[in-house]
C-alpha cells in the first residue's frame, strides 16, 4: 500500500501520453477507482474523471461521459461535496439518457436520490428513487444471467435501492396527510425487493411470476395484517386493516433481530425448550 500512490502516478503518466480516445476516458476512470479503493492520491481521481469527461465530450461518446460524470459525481459525494455532486450526476444521467444504458442509467439516479435526501428535498429524492427503481426492474435480472459474481452484487448494487426508495415513502408518509398511499407504495417496493431477494437466493430468475397490481393490498374484513420492514437502524411495523394503513416504529438494532431471528428458527425447528426466549423478544 506504501508504494500505492507512486505507481498509480506512474500508470496516469503513461495514460497521459495516450491520444483522447475512449481507451484513455476509460483508462483514467478505471485509474481513478483503483485509487479510491486503495485510499492513495487522495485529489487525484477527480482530475481523471473530469478529463475523462472532457474526452468522452470531445469524441461524443455519451456512455463514457456518463460514466465518468456518474464516477466524479460518487466521488464529490463521499468528500460531503453535495452541490458538485448533484451538479456531475445530472450531467451523467442527461449522458446516459442519450442511449440505451440502463445498467448505468439507475446508478445515477439511485445516487441522485441519496444526494437530495442528504439535502433534504425529499420530493426530488423520492422521484429520483422512482425512476431508478422503474429503470432497474426491466434489466435487473440480466446482472445474474448465467454466471454468477463472487462479490454480493445483489447486496451492493440491488437491494439498497429498493431499500432506500421504501425509507424514503414511509418518511414521507409521516408527515403527508395522505400517508396510507406512501405506506401502500413502501409495501409495493418490498415486495418487488421481496421477490428480487428470491430470485437471486434460489438464482432462477424465472422463479416468481409478478403479482397483479393491487393484490396485495386486499385484506378481508375483520382481519389485521403485520408487515415488518427491517431497516438498519429500527423496524417498521405497517398495520393493514381492511380501512386503511397504519405504521409503527419500533427501536431494533437490524443485526440483533436477524440474530434473534436465526436463533429463535434454529431452536423451534429442533424442539429446543428456550426457544421463548427468543418468541419473547420477537413479540415484544
Amino acid at each position: 500500500p506504501r508504494n500505492a500512490s507512486a505507481v498509480l502516478e506512474d500508470a496516469a503518466a503513461e495514460i497521459g501520453k495516450q491520444p483522447d480516445a475512449y481507451r484513455k476516458a476509460f483508462h483514467l476512470i478505471s485509474l481513478s477507482l483503483l485509487a479510491q479503493r486503495t485510499a492513495q492520491a487522495p485529489d487525484s481521481p477527480e482530475s481523471w474523471l473530469a478529463d475523462a469527461a472532457r474526452i468522452g465530450e470531445k469524441i461524443k461518446n455519451p456512455r463514457i461521459t456518463s460514466c465518468a460524470y456518474g464516477f466524479l459525481g460518487e466521488y464529490y459525494e463521499k468528500n460531503d461535496r453535495r452541490n458538485d455532486a448533484v451538479k456531475a450526476t445530472r450531467k451523467a444521467v442527461f449522458s446516459a439518457h442519450q442511449g440505451y444504458f440502463p445498467e448505468i442509467l439507475y446508478r445515477w439516479q439511485w445516487q441522485l436520490g441519496r444526494l437530495f435526501g442528504k439535502i433534504g428535498d425529499m420530493d426530488r429524492a423520492v422521484a429520483s428513487y422512482r425512476n431508478a427503481v422503474a429503470t432497474l426492474e426491466p434489466i435487473r435480472t440480466e446482472f445474474f444471467t448465467g454466471f454468477r459474481r463472487p462479490r454480493d452484487a445483489f447486496g451492493e448494487d440491488i437491494r439498497p435501492v429498493y431499500l432506500g426508495l421504501a425509507e424514503l415513502l414511509l418518511a414521507s408518509a409521516e408527515t403527508s396527510e395522505t400517508s396510507g398511499s406512501f405506506l401502500g407504495q413502501a409495501r409495493d417496493t418490498m415486495e418487488l425487493l421481496k421477490k428480487s431477494e428470491l430470485e437471486n437466493f434460489f438464482r432462477d430468475e424465472c422463479l416468481i411470476k409478478r403479482k397483479k397490481s393491487g393484490e396485495a393490498g386486499q385484506v378481508p374484513p375483520g382481519t389485521a395484517v403485520i408487515y415488518p420492514i427491517l431497516l438498519p437502524d429500527h423496524l417498521h411495523l405497517l398495520l393493514m386493516l381492511p380501512d386503511g394503513i397504519k405504521q409503527i416504529r419500533v427501536p431494533a438494532d437490524s443485526e440483533q433481530l436477524r440474530a434473534v431471528s436465526k436463533r429463535f428458527r434454529k431452536k423451534s425447528e429442533e424442539m429446543e425448550d428456550d426457544f421463548r426466549d427468543e418468541a419473547m423478544q420477537l413479540y415484544d
